[in-house]
């Protein structure tokens, strides 16, 4: 990744890179941003346009690409990679975000294409830009699979899987929603660290709305009160913790990084021993900083979630399963691109053997949280029927949130029980 990366470079030029790295290699668009942010330095305005740019382009690549063929009257486009992250960059640009000027797009699409591509590809997407200007081809509007796949920017497969799970109408709010930038959230802990007191409210808390808002986000994140998280994890697990069959004297958070569910379930029961658990180094220095910022005292351990090796037995186990993220898609742009029936396959294999080693270490009376941000029944209600059945457990109460106009991500979360 580090030959993405030059000392000194803008945003446009980042959201271009990171583009880039997830075609070529899969990237994580933050992770090369992150990297990006550290070498240079940039404002969070900076930050956060180089990052609405990558995010939106990877999200909307189907239907970019669809849109470059009509302009260029072409069937297919035969493009290197390079090509292909540059041309998706400057449209995305150009009709997704009307606050930037065409002709800024251009000059700054001129000046990557000289500095990475070939000078026939400059004149090719310098005379695309320029044809933009006499208006952007209509997308397709008819409610086939093919045409929403394009319109929305969605492989067909899980154009398919909404379809077939519900229906034509709900698949289009939630494909509509997916493409939508993620709202920012805030939970407020509670000074008295009651297990009653939570609010959570949308955009900058009352108390910071004297600051910009490229200062507020930076200045809560000093605080110890204040996790940047969306409402659903704390509806989804506030929902569980409702007659509860008995508080849990011990935690075990198995999939734990970074540590918003655990710092959560944390403060639902403050009084509960807690142990978190993660699957890489990497993860584990993340959820290690969360643990010191938070004051929360925790046994760490890092190894597969299926692999933990405990002699106690835990009164709670949360398992925040692995998944196809299709509750997130909004803030996880790659996530839709990573859809075939072997990456499910991957994904049901990890989800029952988290939940079979969870049965093994759990105490006679104690429950498994599961939860996922996924939305699909087979990841969800589906699995849990195949568990409860394996392993004699019982559902206490479950509950499903799906993507909404007010910034909520999807989700599920049940409780499990010995019968």
């Amino acid at each position: 990744m580090s030959k993405l990366l030059p000392s000194i470079i803008v945003p446009r030029e980042a959201a271009f890179l990171a583009v880039l790295a997830f075609l070529k290699e899969g990237t994580f668009i933050k992770e090369t941003l992150e990297k990006w942010q550290r070498t240079n330095h940039p404002s969070r305005m900076d930050f956060n346009l180089a990052l609405d740019i990558a995010s939106g382009t990877v999200r909307r690549g189907l239907s970019l690409d669809y849109i470059a063929k009509k302009i260029a009257n072409r069937a297919t486009l035969s493009l290197k990679v390079k090509e292909r992250a540059l041309l998706r960059t400057a449209l995305y640009q150009a009709v997704f975000r009307k606050d930037i000027p065409l002709y800024a797009i251009g000059q700054e699409a001129g000046v990557l294409s000289k500095k990475y591509c070939h000078a026939v590809f400059s004149g090719f997407l310098n005379a695309l830009i320029r044809k933009l200007g006499d208006g952007v081809p209509e997308l397709p509007a008819e409610k086939s699979v093919s045409a929403l796949s394009i319109h929305y920017s969605y492989p067909i497969l899980l154009v398919e899987y909404f379809l077939e799970i519900f229906g034509i109408e709900k698949t289009i709010e939630l494909l509509r929603l997916g493409n939508h930038p993620p709202k920012i959230m805030v939970r407020i802990r509670s000074l008295e660290m009651e297990e009653d007191k939570f609010e959570l409210i949308p955009g900058v808390p009352p108390a910071m709305r004297h600051l910009k808002d490229t200062q507020w986000l930076s200045t809560i994140a000093e605080f110890s009160n204040f996790y940047i998280q969306n409402a659903s994890p704390f509806l989804l697990m506030t929902h569980l913790s409702q007659e509860i069959f008995q508080k849990p004297n011990s935690i075990l958070d198995l999939c734990a990084s970074p540590g918003g569910k655990t710092l959560l379930v944390h403060d639902l029961f403050p009084g509960a021993k807690l142990f978190a658990n993660d699957i890489s180094e990497q993860k584990m220095k993340k959820l290690s900083q969360n643990c010191q910022k938070y004051h929360l005292d925790a046994s760490l351990s890092c190894c597969k979630g299926e692999d933990f090796v405990s002699e106690q037995l835990f009164d709670l186990i949360m398992v925040d399963a692995p998944c196809s993220n299709t509750g997130v898609l909004s803030k996880r742009p790659e996530a839709r691109w990573r859809f075939s029936p072997e990456t499910f396959k991957d994904l049901e294999e990890t989800q029952l053997k988290l939940l079979g080693h969870a049965v093994t270490l759990l105490s006679p009376q104690g429950e498994i949280w599961y939860l996922t941000c996924s939305i699909l029944d087979f990841e969800n209600e589906k699995l849990i029927q195949q568990v409860c059945q394996k392993y004699d457990l019982q559902v206490r109460t479950q509950l499903t949130i799906y993507p909404s106009e007010a910034g909520l991500d999807g989700g599920f979360a049940c409780a499990l029980q010995r019968r």
